[in-house]
């Protein structure tokens, strides 16, 4: 799957996606929001194909459902406001679902990571800036089916590919994450951050 054509790889994403019992509630409760720009994104898309993968039960071992979503009033009560609406839709689900502001993550991400990160104009841009390729991946629900957003592709994703994306994150909190997803993942396959590839 790993070099087969884009459709063909979207089609196989979504039939994955779908074993995940928790990705389907979720859209459907992110689409009674009605927030316009988001993506359930990130490390339970990716961990759920990774599980797919490797013969696990799809759901397991995710540790969180992101959703990445814009909203030009970033301010914490807005944010707050989502966030509050989100929880109670969703408060029979037995998985932590974390919702980020993307237009906030300019206020907190120095602090927290020790680099600084421009204020992005979108629930993508947010997406495109996330320390590993094979998770700059996010889905939502659109007429046909679930709308896919992949601005590195899906080679990584499905070649159990970890490559760092350098454009924000520092080098550390590519490392945090390594050393959490090799002691579950055992075929993936390092790329490490100085490597010129």
């Amino acid at each position: 799957m790993k070099d087969a054509h884009l459709q063909v790889q979207i089609i196989e994403l979504e039939k994955i996606l779908n074993t995940n019992p928790n990705i389907g509630i979720i859209l459907d409760g992110l689409e009674k929001l009605g927030i316009e720009d988001y993506y359930l994104a990130g490390g339970c898309i990716t961990q759920t194909v990774w599980n797919y993968l490797h013969g696990f039960q799809t759901d397991a071992n995710i540790k969180d459902y992101d959703v990445a979503y814009y909203d030009q009033d970033d301010s914490y009560e807005a944010e707050d406001s989502v966030i509050r609406a989100a929880n109670a839709r969703l408060a029979n689900l037995d998985v932590s679902v974390e919702l980020r502001n993307q237009a906030r993550v300019h206020i907190w991400y120095e602090e927290r990571n020790g680099k600084s990160a421009p204020r992005h104009k979108s629930a993508a841009a947010g997406i495109n800036s996330w320390p590993v390729t094979a998770c700059c991946v996010g889905v939502r629900k659109d007429s046909d089916g679930l709308k896919i957003y992949a601005p590195f592709g899906l080679n990584d994703l499905f070649g159990l590919i970890v490559r760092p994306n350098k454009a924000v994150a520092p080098e550390k909190v590519y490392d945090d994450k390594l050393s959490r997803w090799t002691k579950v993942w055992s075929k993936l396959q390092v790329m490490p951050w100085n490597d010129k590839d």
